[in-house]
């Protein structure tokens, strides 16, 4: 007989396995973690290095928002240092200001913006300089990837950077073609519709007619008027206020002996006057001032016999019968006026060609002038003469352009009405005019020197003694010459650009770059507060941009610190999943697995006395 203990051996295997079950349900609860294999190990690892991460992630974009903070929070403290600047320069606009009180004012400038630098300066954070452009590109690695990298950085608030100003740099755009122009081409500029824009008109010769332009303040123009001329060749035109109603009016010549004046209607239109007749204006050249200190302005020119013409104004848009005060026979080119003795008088100035010598007349405050006297040596035909103030000491210098010689002479005055020999420049070749502005803006008078029988100029940058830097050749292209053209800020960059005159007339606009204007943050002068309102309201804008750059930066960084705590947290929640006990599932594991294992104890135990019954009946039976 033979008894099996399959039964009993399969019972005992499954009593093993539920005891491992509940040994690792046991281990489960005690340890709370759930891990069982390599591969569950693995992954909870993985997941913990993420997490690790972005944790440190949120550390580093935390230590990065203190940056940005700290660094909108000084941006912000320098914007109000520069609106109380703002204030003050316009404060310091007021002519009623004495000389004690704008020094005060200016004290009160210098010590906002040494704050303003100091401010710069002493923002620091971790030993990092923040503002000073010393900060560079900080890369914030946000969350242990390494493509996950941000790249943090500050711009300079230095006051060296921040106070600055547009100038020109003695270099012109390509030239944009504009209507007018032909024969004569004179070109003039001014507001002519009263809002903020250059306009220009232009004698057309070839047409006989002088057409009004429009600016819109971005270098493009309209016509609005074309004022015919009836007698003959249109040839030069200019600008005053003739009426003294605040609004500028026109005055044009003709080759016919006549002067016309053009009364502006505010809107950039003109009303004609009867012409003048008897007269004939030479050289395109005409000078409008108050000679006779009545308050209305008055027109004086060089003629063609020989004569310098002073007809007085009415301040209804009519001029007195002409005057001579210099007949010498010779005929006067370019006549100038200004104060050249110090005496609070208009005095004239004028070349005289195939002479000597330019020459001046002393006025007297009636419209008459004294005998005139001659400047400086043989200068051989000084054909355009200017009255400015080369050297900056606050008189009015000589300046004589010579055709038989090609050069520029330059005379500079004691403010008494003695000059003395300054630079000269030469080399010129072929030209005709002298024209000036301040090109790029240092407070130094440039000159511009127009050639007539070429399509190029020179632009010479003064330094503000009296003697020029190295000559630019400024290149017209094809477009006109420069002998008639007119300056201006055409595109309202507060640049200087001009217009070349001729039969194909265009627009050069400056090319620009931007400058240190420490020297301009002061208000000792009236003059000088509209320079520092300019400066003031670029550092507004640098300053606001850079605060706004600066913000923008923080509400990324915030973005990425809200991005990282959502990912740690379904990242948490994955890794509890994959490694935390499910105590309710597990105890209700164990609990059936205990149960499991009694039951399997109690069906073993019975297998095992029914094989000992069996066993112990065997065992009294008879052996034989």
């Amino acid at each position: 007989m033979r008894i099996s203990s399959q039964n009993s051996n399969r019972i005992s295997l499954e009593l093993a396995r539920t005891s491992r079950a509940i040994n690792r349900s046991l281990d489960r609860l005690s340890s709370g973690k759930a891990l069982s294999s390599s591969a569950d190990l693995s992954y909870a690892t993985r997941l913990t290095s993420q997490l690790r991460g972005l944790t440190q992630g949120v550390r580093n974009i935390n230590d990065s928002l203190s940056m940005t903070e700290m660094a909108e929070s000084v941006l912000g403290s320098q914007l109000e240092l520069l609106q109380r600047m703002r204030e003050i320069g316009v404060q310091a606009g007021n002519g009623t200001l004495t000389t004690s009180e704008r020094e005060n004012l200016n004290d009160e400038l210098q010590s906002l913006l040494a704050e303003f630098q100091r401010l710069t300066d002493s923002t620091e954070y971790n030993g990092f300089k923040l503002i000073d452009g010393t900060f560079g590109t900080k890369a914030i690695n946000l969350n242990g990837d390494r493509e996950s990298v941000f790249d943090l950085s500050f711009d300079s608030a230095q006051a060296s950077t921040t106070f600055t100003k547009i100038v020109g740099t003695g270099a012109f755009s390509a030239p944009i073609t504009l209507e007018g122009g032909g024969e004569s081409g004179i070109f003039v500029s001014a507001d002519f519709n009263n809002d903020g824009n250059l306009d220009y008109a232009s004698a057309d010769g070839a047409e006989w007619t002088f057409k009004i332009h429009l600016g819109h303040g971005d270098g493009t123009f309209t016509q609005v008027q074309t004022l015919t001329n009836t007698y003959d060749d249109a040839a030069s035109i200019n600008v005053g206020d003739f009426n003294n109603d605040g609004i500028l009016d026109l005055v044009t010549s003709e080759s016919a002996a006549s002067i016309s004046i053009h009364l502006g209607q505010g809107d950039g239109t003109f009303q004609s006057m009867p012409k003048i007749t008897g007269v004939s204006p030479v050289f395109g050249r005409y000078v409008i001032e108050d000679f006779n200190n009545d308050d209305n302005q008055d027109l004086s020119f060089a003629d063609g016999s020989g004569n310098i013409v002073m007809m007085l104004g009415n301040g209804d848009g009519t001029l007195q019968n002409p005057t001579t005060f210099y007949s010498g026979g010779l005929l006067p080119t370019s006549p100038q006026a200004g104060d050249i003795n110090g005496d609070g008088i208009l005095d004239i100035y004028y070349g005289v060609f195939s002479t000597t010598a330019p020459r001046f007349a002393l006025g007297n405050g009636d419209g008459t002038f004294q005998t005139p006297q001659t400047i400086g040596p043989n200068l051989g035909s000084p054909l355009d003469v200017r009255l400015l103030d080369i050297d900056n000491d606050g008189d009015l210098d000589s300046l004589a352009l010579s055709s038989s010689v090609s050069q520029v002479s330059i005379y500079l005055n004691d403010g008494s009405g003695n000059f003395s020999v300054g630079t000269t420049i030469t080399g010129l070749g072929t030209f005709s005019s002298i024209n000036h502005a301040d090109f790029n803006r240092d407070g130094n008078i440039d000159l511009f020197i127009g050639l007539s029988s070429s399509t190029r100029a020179y632009l010479y940058f003064g330094n503000g003694d009296g003697t020029f830097q190295e000559r630019l050749t400024v290149n017209l292209q094809g477009n006109g010459n420069s002998w008639g053209a007119t300056f201006g800020d055409f595109n309202n960059d507060n640049v200087v650009d001009f217009i070349s005159s001729g039969d194909s007339p265009a627009l050069f606009i400056s090319r620009t770059t931007n400058q240190n204007a420490l020297t301009d943050v002061n208000v000792l002068t009236q003059d000088n507060t509209a320079t520092l309102l300019e400066v003031v309201d670029n550092a507004i804008q640098k300053i606001t941009e850079q605060r706004s750059s600066v913000a923008s930066l923080h509400n990324r960084l915030e973005i990425a610190s809200s991005a990282n705590l959502l990912m740690s947290e379904n990242i948490e929640e994955a890794l509890s999943k994959a490694q935390d006990t499910d105590i309710a599932t597990e105890t209700a594991e164990l609990v059936r697995n205990q149960i499991l294992k009694q039951a399997q104890i109690a069906v073993l135990a019975q297998a095992n006395i029914q094989m000992q019954t069996v066993l112990g009946l065997l065992n009294t039976l008879p052996i034989y």
